[in-house]
């Protein structure tokens, strides 16, 4: 059977079609005011995470490719002022957003989605004209979309080998595009179907220090703005994108380990966006817990490195070949970017250092001799009472010389529903990001445009902000 006589076959609405139905029909209007809250600070801490690595030069490489495409100027690069096609600065800028890996997380989507969903609604507000309260609105929709499409297969795209953040975030960007470019329904649902074949992103990275994982959000960003374009053109993709024999679950997860019902439940009623967790450390989210035990112990033990015989942690099984293994690059990890997915340096740096910020996932930071020398001490098992995947837990035991034993188990990840972070917390990372960027007067106004979205009639005064980075 055809793609379009399966789509003419179908007698109920394929998944992509009630997600399309969902996603065209919502407005600002619908929205409770906490998911409007909480929609804002996650924008707020995006912005301040992709500003952040502006100087990267994974950031000044994508930079350098969207540069040299030209083409209209419709959307603007953070940290720059250049403007280009919106689908080359949701580029640009997504991959910004994911390149010091502290933007936030959702389970069990076990994704980074607002690096792919903010950047595309910013991107697509400026080369429409929307307002605030659509941007919000898009975003909603983005998130909801992606994050399903996640939840209905928890964990089931990283044990085939891709990443949830480049597969959901591509539909993600898709939908908010779509919707921000006035699309229909049936526009829609063309575009989650034309997202499928872009669909794309795997776990490559863990096995080496590579930029590629940076890309990921960027790359879905794009592919998802193009998507948008080619459906308000008329171009149809499949509707049956996910349940179909040859759609996202039966290629990517090759089982049938899914929950359609889940991918669908709830729209407009139940926001998966609440339970997104923003990162307090700018490192993978599997090590969280264990940093926060780590520092608990020193702190209220008063735990010094050198008097440490061992350090044992046990650990979600799924994590241990992202954070755990090759043991010996895990020990000693060859740049920022690789310390930030180990957990032996991770779990040394907090006990050495007292602090996990931007500073101790620093080039200069992975040749510390006495983290190093602390992370050869540390060893892993299975967490046999692991929470994941609704949690990113920690269990740490850390042994004295003098044989004394402390140890601190983290099951609920701090920034999770149970434990979120304040809006002052929120803040006060951002002004971390942003301070090598923006002044502190373009700082604080560019939060409080931020926190008053809903009022803006145009972004324009944002990005302008966004742009106005020192030294740009």
């Amino acid at each position: 059977m055809t793609t379009t006589q399966q789509q003419r076959a179908h007698t109920s609405p394929t998944a992509a079609e009630q997600l399309a139905r969902f996603a065209a029909g919502l407005r600002f209007d619908d929205l409770p005011p906490e998911v409007v809250q909480r929609a804002k600070q996650l924008i707020l801490d995006l912005v301040g995470v992709a500003l952040a690595a502006r100087d990267l030069p994974a950031s000044e490489a994508v930079r350098a490719v969207v540069r040299s495409m030209g083409g209209t100027a419709e959307s603007t690069l953070w940290g720059s002022g250049e403007k280009l096609p919106a689908c080359n600065a949701a580029l640009a800028n997504g991959t910004l957003a994911h390149g010091l890996d502290y933007d936030d997380t959702q389970l069990p989507a076990q994704a980074h989605l607002s690096a792919s969903v903010v950047p595309t609604a910013v991107a697509s507000a400026e080369a429409t004209d929307a307002d605030g309260r659509a941007a919000i609105a898009a975003c909603v929709a983005g998130w909801e979309v992606g994050l399903r499409i996640g939840a209905a297969a928890p964990g089931r795209f990283v044990d085939g080998g891709f990443h949830p953040t480049a597969i959901c975030g591509t539909f993600a960007s898709a939908t908010i595009a779509g919707v921000l470019r006035g699309l229909d329904e049936g526009q829609l649902a063309n575009a989650l179907g034309l997202a499928l074949s872009q669909a794309s992103g795997t776990m490559a990275f863990v096995d080496g220090a590579t930029w590629s994982k940076k890309m990921h959000p960027g790359w879905a960003a794009h592919s998802g703005c193009i998507a948008a374009l080619l459906a308000q053109q008329g171009f149809t993709g499949p509707r049956t994108a996910f349940e179909g024999r040859f759609g996202l679950y039966n290629t990517h997860i090759c089982s049938k380990d899914y929950d359609l019902e889940t991918l669908v439940a709830g729209l407009g009623t139940t926001w998966e966006m609440l339970r997104i967790s923003m990162k307090p450390y700018p490192a993978c989210h599997f090590i969280h817990s264990f940093m926060d035990a780590a520092l608990y112990l020193k702190e209220t033990h008063g735990l010094e490195p050198a008097a440490i015989d061992s350090i044992h942690c046990k650990i979600t099984e799924q994590a241990i070949a992202i954070v755990c293994e090759p043991h010996a690059e895990k020990l000693r990890p060859q740049d920022d970017y690789a310390a930030k997915f180990s957990l032996p340096f991770s779990v040394a740096t907090a006990l050495v250092q007292g602090r996990g910020g931007l500073a101790e996932f620093s080039d200069a930071a992975v040749h510390d001799r006495a983290v190093l020398d602390l992370a050869s001490k540390v060893t892993y098992s299975v967490d046999p009472e692991s929470t994941f995947p609704r949690y990113y837990p920690g269990w740490v035991i850390v042994r004295m010389r003098d044989g004394a034993v402390y140890e601190r188990r983290e099951p609920i990840h701090r920034a999770a529903v149970e434990r979120p972070l304040s809006e002052a917390e929120v803040i006060a990372k951002y002004r971390d990001c942003v301070g090598a960027s923006l002044d502190d007067e373009r700082a604080e106004a560019l939060a409080e445009r931020v926190l008053n979205l809903e009022r803006q009639s145009s972004l324009a005064a944002v990005v302008g902000l966004m742009a106005a980075a020192v030294g740009a």
